[in-house]
């Protein structure tokens, strides 16, 4: 009889775990960092700021189509509706979940950067991650339920495709190239900008980039690339064939596009993106120009040329285009952080000050305090008013030039200019991740970040609130009290914060005998109702620029991003029929 023994073997676990260590490297780490904070600032508190009207008014059409199969009216973004239809019959409806879609395209854009090492260097690449991962812009609409992340996303992920098929030819990223076209033209209107911005990218490349990057690979890849492409865009915005009216939303993309083109004024002023891109985007703004101005001294057709094409490219159309809009702008700042990155890496890596490391740290420490000085000045003259303040915030911006002069003469002008490089680097940094804070995590009604004008008001949860108050009082049961909403069309801001409700009716008016215990009109022109209803107040929208602010409020705003008075809000009015 032969006995057989069994033994365990160890190494494969060993091995294993020696393949995950050997992948797992510190640049690799970093990226998993990198997505992680991004993955992080996008998804807390998600849902505290309440949706727009622009942002209700998709989320609510999903709703219905959700609860009734009936809902009218074309889409913002035929692929996010899609989603959201699957999402909202799956988990239910919520604030978060409406926004879940964008903020996942958000922090996954970072982990783009890392295909493009070979382009921009490992230094430049995981820059221009942390830029795409800090960006205010790039979080606020990764927190806002648009197309324009998604945009982004598809845009860089359809570049980096096109660049790895130039540079290794395999036929995996020509497939890749194809899906994600698929996913860009089916995410939102500015996905037309984003292929001129690639186009203007190729052309710029020079023609040796045309002949070997648009060489068609074999017939069974250009096969698989038309298969996913197809698929993607007929699967895509009807959400697995559920609904055929995406088709027709994705194919009107492009009209809407160009119908912006026409003469007018537009509901934002063409020196938008450009302002918002440097207030708001200080660092990106800043190694962008350096960026352009080194290539500018070069001037030679090649990637970074391509890079620089798209990005101003993109800015002179958005600012020409009458029917701009603030996602826009992320089109813009997805070329701009890979032109950024490699510069700061550069800088960065060639900051070596051992000969005269203490007076470097003299003039850094010297720079932060006068910055900081400054800062305290400027902001004293935006809460007082007081002109002294000026005067005084003007002081350490002398000092520290005759600081910098001193250094010029005394030491050498390198180690000058790199340390106060470095300082403005730092503070730029810091202004560019305070506003990225103050713009996404505030839901105080002074807090205005005003990258869109349209945004909900706190009031509209207020109301909920009372409403459910009520109907648990009266009926016992905080969603099934009667109440007439009224308005001409339906508000669907009104529609989505009451989607819960059960015995809602919608009415374009309503007269003396409303037939209902609750009724919630516009807040002008009053409804007759009559003497046995008593109404309360609610803000429910708002709009306010800061535009129209005068220098000092201006000035306050830039700092805090506070704004008080001025602006426009649309209130709701309760109406409570009274017992007896």
């Amino acid at each position: 009889m032969t006995t057989y023994i069994v033994t365990s073997t160890p190494e494969i676990t060993v091995l294993q775990r020696r393949s995950f260590v050997a992948w797992l490297t510190v640049e690799r780490a970093a990226y998993i960092v990198i997505v992680l904070v991004a993955a992080a600032i996008r998804f807390v508190q998600l849902g505290p700021r309440p949706l727009s009207l622009a942002e209700a008014s998709d989320a609510w059409k999903a709703w219905q189509l959700v609860q009734d199969g009936a809902a009218t009216g074309a889409t913002s973004s035929p692929l996010v509706f899609a989603l959201n239809l699957w999402t909202f019959d799956i988990f239910g409806a919520t604030d978060f979940l409406a926004r879940l879609w964008p903020a996942l395209a958000g922090a996954l854009l970072p982990l783009l950067a890392y295909p493009l090492r070979a382009r921009l260097g490992r230094g430049g690449a995981l820059v221009s991650a942390t830029l795409l991962a800090l960006s205010p812009h790039l979080i606020f609409f990764s927190r806002y339920l648009s197309g324009d992340s998604i945009v982004a996303f598809a845009s860089l992920l359809l570049l980096v495709s096109l660049v790895r098929y130039h540079d290794d030819r395999e036929m995996g990223w020509y497939v890749l190239g194809a899906v994600s076209l698929g996913l860009l033209l089916t995410s939102g209107a500015s996905a037309y900008l984003a292929l001129v911005g690639l186009g203007l990218f190729i052309y710029a490349c020079g023609p040796d980039w045309w002949r070997t990057g648009f060489a068609l690979p074999t017939t069974e890849a250009t096969r698989r690339a038309i298969i996913g492409f197809g698929l993607f865009i007929v699967l895509g915005p009807t959400a697995l064939l559920r609904r055929w009216d995406g088709l027709g939303d994705a194919a009107g993309l492009l009209a809407h596009w160009l119908a912006g083109f026409r003469p007018a004024w537009g509901e934002y002023p063409f020196f938008w993106p450009g302002l918002r891109l440097l207030l708001d985007e200080p660092l990106l703004a800043v190694g962008g120009v350096v960026a352009i101005f080194r290539w500018w001294q070069e001037r030679q057709r090649g990637f970074e040329t391509g890079l620089v094409a798209w990005a101003v490219g993109a800015l002179v159309i958005t600012s020409l285009h009458s029917g701009r809009t603030p996602g826009d702008l992320l089109v813009v700042m997805v070329p701009l952080a890979l032109l950024a990155g490699p510069i700061f890496a550069r800088f960065l890596a060639g900051f070596n000050l051992r000969e005269n490391w203490r007076e470097a740290a003299i003039l850094l420490g010297a720079v932060a305090t006068l910055a900081i000085m400054a800062f305290f000045w400027l902001a004293g003259y935006a809460q007082t008013g007081n002109q002294d303040y000026l005067l005084a915030f003007a002081v350490p911006l002398v000092i520290l030039a005759g600081m910098a002069g001193v250094y010029y003469f005394g030491f050498k002008w390198e180690m000058t200019w790199r340390v106060l490089g470095l300082a403005g680097l730092v503070i730029l940094a810091f202004t560019t991740v305070s506003v990225a804070w103050v713009s996404n995590h505030y839901v105080e009604p002074v807090r205005r970040p005003a990258i869109i004008l349209d945004t909900g008001a706190t009031g509209v949860r207020d109301l909920v609130g009372q409403v459910e108050f009520i109907s648990a009082q009266r009926v016992a049961d905080k969603y099934e009290i009667a109440m007439t909403i009224v308005g001409n069309p339906p508000s669907p801001m009104l529609g989505w914060y009451f989607r819960r409700f059960i015995a809602v009716r919608f009415a374009a008016g309503v007269g003396p005998e409303a037939g209902s215990p609750l009724v919630v009109t516009p807040e002008s022109p009053l409804p007759p109702l009559g003497e046995r209803y008593a109404g309360s107040t609610f803000p429910i929208r708002s709009r306010w620029s800061p535009l129209a602010l005068p220098a000092r409020g201006f000035i306050r705003w830039l700092l805090y991003r506070i704004g008080e008075g001025g602006g426009q809000t649309d209130k709701a009015v309760l109406w409570v029929e009274q017992p007896g």
